[in-house]
């Protein structure tokens, strides 16, 4: 699998889940496979919302790849101890170490980390 160019925060996929993410869907329907992912940390914080066997989360599982947390993201969890939260901090961490894009609606919660790339699709 290639490197992403963007991973989406847990706030983006649900919106998505709720149905009020249109810009977002636009963007991943154009988008090249692979270029656009989920952290698994999004993933556990979306199951602990939705619960498991929720057929939105189930779909959009099917359209978009889930990375795992690796060395190269724990390396980097120093560097995002600006952001806020320890997942938001887990999730920094993870896009810094695939020199990703962070999508996010909550820019003010990351926006202290050097080096972290923030959009905001909406």
């Amino acid at each position: 699998m290639t490197t992403p160019d963007f991973l989406l925060d847990t706030c983006v996929c649900i919106r998505l889940l709720r149905g009020g993410g249109a810009p977002v869907a636009r963007r991943i329907a154009a988008a090249e496979p692979g270029a656009i992912a989920i952290s698994v940390i999004s993933l556990a914080e979306l199951m602990e919302g939705a619960g498991q066997g929720s057929a939105a989360l189930d779909s959009l599982l099917e359209t978009i790849p889930v990375l795992g947390f690796d060395v190269e993201a724990a390396r980097a969890f120093p560097a995002a101890r600006p952001a806020r939260g320890r997942h938001d901090r887990l999730i920094a961490a993870h896009a810094l170490a695939l020199s990703a894009t962070l999508v996010t609606h909550n820019g003010r919660d990351f926006r202290a980390v050097p080096g972290l790339r923030i959009e905001d699709w909406f």
